[in-house]
């Protein structure tokens, strides 16, 4: 089975109202998708519901298992980014002692060039060390598809240019990705499909990328 993600006719309605039309996503392997479109154009709300975050109105979203990186960062303030990481590790399921998990934690944060961070709280992070922090979660556990809703936000160049690598090289390994971002373009990935969402007026529109 090559196909990472599956949205049929998916669509959402808030207050009666469309958000973006209808939309279908065919993802296969090695594949990335960008999504984007103006303000309110609904990006976030289509990268919500191939999540799982949202349930869609109507259609059906089939996928392997995720990574999604969204706005909220899930970052517990008092905690340091080390203790976030460990928390996140608990959560999913992983049976690494302390030291091994401690590790693993390390070379996720060094991905990004983030691990002079590990015992700083995440409250008193910067807004680019945060999104960094969050990010690193993407390494911690293998997933087959990453789905990033403005993951470029608030990170300087050298930032963007590590994780821009990371993207490429998780794809190249047999994953896949959705990007919802403002500031990519198909040249930062140019293996790339795009998703253009319209400012939904009173008609319905579908898109569709195969």
């Amino acid at each position: 089975m090559d196909q990472l993600l599956t949205a049929d006719k998916v669509s959402y309605e808030r207050f009666y109202r469309s958000v973006f039309g209808t939309a279908s996503i065919h993802l296969k392997i090695g594949g990335c998708l960008l999504l984007t479109g103006a303000n309110g154009a609904g990006k976030t709300t289509l990268i919500k519901l191939l999540a799982g975050v949202l349930r869609p109105t109507t259609g059906t979203v089939s996928c392997c298992d995720q990574h999604f990186v969204g706005h909220q960062l899930g970052l517990h303030q008092e905690l340091t980014v080390q203790e976030n990481l460990h928390w996140y590790l608990r959560l999913w399921g992983s049976d690494l002692g302390h030291r091994e998990a401690s590790q693993k934690i390390e070379a996720a944060l060094a991905r990004l060039e983030s691990i002079a961070l590990r015992s700083q709280r995440a409250g008193s992070l910067s807004a680019g060390q945060a999104k960094r922090a969050a990010l690193a979660r993407l390494f911690l556990v293998p997933r087959c598809l990453w789905l990033l809703d403005e993951p470029f936000v608030n990170l300087d160049q050298v930032s963007i240019d590590l994780l821009l690598h990371e993207i490429r090289e998780h794809c190249a390994a047999g994953g896949g990705a959705v990007i919802a971002s403002h500031a990519l373009g198909l040249a930062d990935l140019p293996r790339s499909q795009r998703l253009k969402l319209p400012i939904i007026r009173p008609k319905l529109q579908h898109q569709s990328v195969a």
